[in-house]
């Protein structure tokens, strides 16, 4: 359906489950979120899905019933569930609890708990995962040993960190405390750069999926900013804002996927890299909305 505003499409539903390694699924890049399907309102119908970036062959990643299996509580939306670059795993927030649930085995893996988003980042050989603890500290989960460890004090004496981002391939860790960037070596600890500038709030900036830009989104519409100068605008999205807390993108000249609600319509917002009006795809469930977007398979 063609509009002023926007291109709208009915995707298609039909169940099918996700095999992680699954080649037909290994083809293309895609896109996953959490979501209820048809006829089901309740958060704890709430799994994780995933579809093709066109919106075709949407499959059910992660079952309600294992997604709340721990009964840790309810999934936050506004955040993302990354995978792990070899597609086996997923990180998820559910209440306070921390999770990593191994698509291979169906077993959950329960990190140290605590409040507010976690910020998961995964290491680029899939087995280690990065996390936020409750008082603000970073640990270092390694899938091998079962082992957990705190890892600040490899960069920071005083122990203090405030939002941060694991870019270069894991190769550097970058955070911002009292509004200035520390760039450090994420093997050795030491400092590679520090300037002014500060990042958003957690929940309103994503790394682009190829880990060179950041998007940022406000009330009065997005932004992409380079990672090399994070204190400088490259292009404005002025189609992401508002409810645009639930969104992930590729890279810049791509697409951004963003949540969409309007009336009786509940689905996915697409905004090309040339900004102009953006393509919804209007999911068969009327009740809940596509959240908690991530990308995999993007060959970055």
């Amino acid at each position: 359906k063609e509009s002023k505003w926007s291109t709208s499409y009915e995707v298609h539903y039909e169940y099918q489950t996700e095999v992680w390694d699954d080649p037909d699924v290994l083809s293309t890049p895609r896109v996953q979120f959490t979501w209820a399907k048809p006829g089901l309102s309740d958060y704890d119908d709430m799994g994780i899905w995933s579809m093709r970036l066109d919106g075709s062959d949407i499959r059910e990643v992660v079952s309600p019933e294992l997604l709340y299996s721990t009964e840790g509580g309810v999934i936050q939306t506004s955040w993302s569930m990354p995978r792990s670059p070899n597609n086996r795993y997923v990180a998820v927030k559910l209440g306070k609890q921390n999770l990593i649930i191994d698509l291979k085995t169906k077993k959950i893996i329960e990190l140290t708990r605590s409040m507010g988003w976690p910020s998961f980042q995964w290491l680029p050989d899939s087995g280690s995962l990065l996390y936020r603890t409750s008082k603000g500290a970073i640990k270092q989960y390694h899938l091998a040993t079962g082992k957990d460890d705190f890892i600040g004090p490899r960069f920071r004496d005083d122990g203090i960190w405030g939002h941060w981002f694991l870019l270069d391939g894991g190769r550097v860790i970058t955070m911002e405390v009292f509004n200035e960037i520390f760039t450090y070596d994420f093997a050795s600890g030491e400092l590679l750069d520090k300037r002014p500038g500060s990042f958003d709030s957690k929940s309103r900036q994503r790394l682009s999926a190829d880990g060179k830009y950041y998007i940022k989104a406000s009330s009065r519409g997005g932004s992409w900013i380079s990672v090399d100068d994070p204190n400088s605008v490259i292009q404005k999205i002025p189609h992401l804002g508002g409810g645009g807390e639930s969104f992930a993108g590729m890279t810049l000249g791509q697409r951004v996927f963003s949540s969409y609600s309007g009336k009786d319509r509940q689905g996915i917002e697409v905004i090309d890299g040339d900004l102009t009006k953006p393509s919804n795809f209007i999911f068969p469930n009327r009740k809940r909305v596509p959240r908690n977007i991530s990308f995999y398979n993007t060959g970055y």
